[in-house]
């Protein structure tokens, strides 16, 4: 089923790439502008992580106002 929780979980397991490869780029990169493109890809995955996190406390409160 294509339930949007679905791809917000996904998003979420993105977000852990994400970081994995930000932080693994930032200790092999020996230039500042490396760095830089490193930062931006970790401060877009906290960023998604952040909204998707908020989307799933929103889903979890309808479905238990829902339920109630």
């Amino acid at each position: 089923m294509n339930h949007p929780c679905n791809y917000i979980l996904k998003a979420l397991e993105m977000t852990n790439t994400l970081l994995g490869i930000a932080d693994k780029g930032e200790a092999a990169s020996y230039d500042d502008s490396y760095r830089i493109l490193f930062g931006v890809i970790r401060d877009c995955a906290y960023k998604i992580q952040k909204q998707a996190e908020r989307q799933c406390q929103v889903y979890r409160a309808a479905k238990d106002r829902r339920i109630n």
